[in-house]
């Protein structure tokens, strides 16, 4: 998909590097505000993702602040709630519909539509241009501008957002920090179809098992009637657990005595795949002259849950909010772009350091997180405080759990 509604769409007002769900938030953010915008990104769409698919409460909050409801075009499955297994393989579900409500905790979605409609939102607004199939190679200032180097040739800008997520290759040269994989995650992640549902209501399903705490294994239902399933794996515990973890997988849904019964019938379509998640750090700049970063570049990723739209999505909406008032004052500099940095980490820093300092604590005391969940089992606060933690939500509910 190529859209090119401007005289030149390599000359514009701002250069947004990535088609994922920052940059385009980004995108949309400006929307109406009279700057030019070209979007690039190295492969074609639709293209899949390797992701849980969920959004959380603040996904759904800012996804519906810069994009009206109408003009959602993906299939959405709402969630009423989640089970957890513990490592001695207690089972706890919250339901927050047992107390006579049914709030939606967030939802599910198809990684490959949802990156999809949202481009094709973005390309419908005036002044805005996607060119796919062009890798970003070097990125330059210079003269009052700022030159990204592709595959295609030089795009020119006054403002760039680097947005071309974990295997980004302009950061490390921008930022002056390189990514620390061991401080990162791996994800791996498969589509089944005739998974056996965990009762009737819309739930998702984490398994915090020995071979993969303080990771876990997830279970999601999808719109369409299949399930994703995947490893979420922190980079320094895999490092000490030495996992093949292709093997694992398998191994986890055809003998694990919580999981085998739900896969029985269960047909992979499609094959397994795997990415790296770039953590949360709170330690990286997002910011330079005529640069920020946002998303999976900026290491969003949440540390604890594994979950990246979210942050993806927030921190577009804070990228553009911070571009209308860079071209108000006409100032680029890095002093006055420090002010999007400031705003991130005032926004998500303090949840991101409890996050990591959680994963620390638990990540060798599996007994001690069995241990946690009973005492939680019998405290409504404690229970409310997971899910903020899991879910990103304070509905009330109460959490059962079962041996």
């Amino acid at each position: 998909m190529t859209k090119t509604n401007m005289p030149d769409p390599k000359e514009s007002d701002v250069i947004i590097i990535g088609a994922g769900p920052a940059g385009l938030a980004t995108a949309l953010g400006l929307s109406g505000s009279g700057l030019s915008v070209t979007i690039i990104d190295k492969t074609l769409f639709p293209r899949d993702k390797v992701c849980g698919g969920g959004l959380s409460s603040r996904s759904l909050r800012v996804l519906g602040e810069l994009l009206p409801a109408s003009k959602i075009g993906f299939p959405m499955l709402p969630i009423h709630g989640f089970s957890l297994v513990t490592p001695d393989q207690v089972e706890y579900i919250y339901l927050p519909a047992v107390l006579g409500e049914q709030p939606v905790l967030g939802a599910t979605i198809d990684r490959r539509l949802f990156d999809h409609a949202l481009l094709e939102a973005v390309v419908e607004l005036p002044g805005t241009v996607f060119i796919g199939e062009t890798e970003a190679l070097a990125i330059h200032t210079s003269e009052g501008r700022v030159d990204i180097e592709t595959s295609r040739g030089c795009f020119k800008g006054r403002m760039a957002i680097v947005a071309d997520g974990a295997h980004s290759k302009l950061i490390n040269s921008l930022a002056g920090d390189p990514f620390d994989r061991k401080t990162d995650a791996i994800a791996l992640r498969g589509i089944f179809k005739d998974v056996k549902p965990e009762g009737a209501e819309a739930v998702v399903s984490f398994y915090f098992l020995k071979d993969v705490f303080p990771g876990y294994f997830w279970l999601f239902p999808l719109p369409d009637g299949h399930w994703n399933a995947g490893i979420y794996l922190p980079l320094g515990f895999k490092q000490q657990k030495k996992h093949n973890l292709n093997r694992l997988f398998f191994d986890i849904i055809q003998e694990s005595s919580v999981l085998s019964g739900r896969f029985q019938d269960a047909i992979l379509t499609g094959s397994i795949g795997s990415d790296i998640l770039p953590l949360g750090k709170c330690c990286r700049h997002y910011s330079g002259e005529r640069w920020l970063s946002v998303g999976d570049a900026a290491s969003l990723v949440d540390p604890l849950a594994g979950e990246g739209i979210g942050n993806a999505l927030m921190s577009g909406q804070l990228a553009a909010g911070h571009l209308l008032e860079a071209f108000r004052n006409n100032n680029f500099s890095t002093s006055f772009n420090s002010r999007y940095e400031k705003e991130l980490l005032r926004r998500i820093g303090p949840e991101i350091k409890f996050r990591q300092r959680l994963i620390r604590f638990f990540g060798t005391k599996p007994r001690l997180f069995n241990w946690v969940f009973r005492q939680i089992a019998r405290s409504s606060v404690f229970q409310r405080t997971v899910v903020r933690l899991l879910y990103g939500n304070s509905a009330p509910g109460r959490l059962e759990f079962y041996q």
